[in-house]
């Protein structure tokens, strides 16, 4: 004969509530380390246009002449620049002609979006000098 059961368990139920809420969650914890590899993405490629940058401003003057004026090129197939040269105006006009003269230059490092519409730019803009013409 048998009389009422006195095992204790799960229902169905409970254990499809249990999986619902399970996935909810680990869709959010899913979607939370997609967001954090897309930014880390961004900003390693953020660290490079700055690295690019500051090592095209070091060669100005060097491998670079220093000529007023617009240009533009490309680093390498994903990054490309482009560089203004004007010549920086003396605080005072009444100031001694130096040996060289100071110029202000502006570089920026353009790539492309991930969705490849838009460009993502890093610009960098400092004090060169060059020596007087």
């Amino acid at each position: 004969m048998s009389g009422p059961s006195t095992e204790r368990g799960f229902t169905l139920v409970e254990v499809m509530i249990a999986f619902a809420i399970l996935a909810v969650v680990l869709t959010g914890v899913f979607r939370a380390m997609a967001l954090g590899n897309r930014g880390a993405h961004e900003s390693a490629a953020r660290i490079e246009a700055v690295r690019l940058a500051e090592s095209k401003l070091d060669t100005m003057g060097i491998l670079d002449a220093i000529t007023e004026g617009t240009r533009e090129g490309r680093f390498n197939e994903r990054y490309r620049w482009e560089i203004e040269v004007t010549p920086y105006a003396a605080p005072d006009p009444n100031a001694s002609v130096p040996l060289k003269r100071p110029h202000w230059v502006e570089l920026t490092v353009l790539w492309p979006h991930r969705d490849g519409k838009r460009e993502w730019s890093v610009t960098l803009r400092t004090i060169k000098l060059a020596e007087q013409e």
